[in-house]
């Protein structure tokens, strides 16, 4: 009996999340569009990010554009994101990821500082360390 229920309780949360638009193959498998790694350049090596979404249809879309490398449309749809819920933290730290990609470091650093503020995550903050240390490390042209 408590089998059928689990079952049926697993059958209307996915039912649910169909109505609402989330991908819910992505959510349960943690892969598709709610998530992107991204390789970011850093001193002479790369550190690689995991960026994953929120519920927000904006911010999955987001995601989408930074595992297509995409980092313009990212900034596009992760802006959409925050301007509907500016305490979502995924879409404020992948927006920070996506501005440092096209070297807006002052841009990356205020989302990754909101994302810190909101949620003191570790990978928040060594993002906010990277920033800093690039922009204290930049060449002037």
């Amino acid at each position: 009996m408590k089998h059928t229920n689990l079952s049926l309780k697993a059958i209307a949360l996915c039912s649910v999340l169909a109505i609402c638009g989330c991908n819910t193959s992505s959510i349960v498998r943690g892969s598709g569009p709610a998530l992107a790694q991204v390789e970011i350049p850093f001193k002479d090596d790369v550190t690689s990010v995991k960026c994953t979404a929120s519920f927000n249809l904006s911010c999955q879309n987001g995601i989408s554009h930074l595992r297509n490398r995409d980092w313009q449309k990212a900034v596009d749809e992760l802006n959409q994101a925050i301007s509907k819920d500016g305490k979502d933290v995924k879409a404020q730290f992948a927006l920070g990821v996506a501005y440092e990609m096209l070297n807006e470091l002052d841009k990356a650093m205020e989302h990754y500082k909101v994302a810190n503020f909101l949620k003191g995550d570790p990978e928040y903050m060594r993002a906010v360390d990277r920033v800093d240390y690039k922009k204290k490390h930049q060449t002037v042209k």
